[in-house]
């Protein structure tokens, strides 16, 4: 599996911001994802992020950290792209 992310810890809260499909926002299996997610990167709260055909954002996860994002640019967050194996 590979996918593209950033791991973050901001005031002592760690969380990995992955990138999506838009259609993963809306799916009935995005809880099925994000646990499956929280079990390679354990202890952190995982925040989906998706961009629309115009480049605009949404993330999806806990509220606080969503809000927190919400605010910066998605181009300055250290995105990487990892392996499973």
């Amino acid at each position: 599996m590979q996918f593209d992310c950033a791991i973050l810890k901001v005031r002592n809260v760690r969380f990995v911001i992955v990138i999506v499909k838009p259609y993963v926002l809306v799916s009935s299996n995005r809880e099925h994802f994000r646990t499956n997610l929280s079990k390679i990167l354990p202890n952190r709260h995982i925040i989906f992020l998706s961009k629309n055909s115009q480049g605009v954002p949404t993330y999806h996860g806990r509220l606080d950290i969503a809000q927190y994002l919400s605010k910066i640019s998605p181009y300055k967050l250290p995105i990487k792209t990892y392996k499973i194996i």
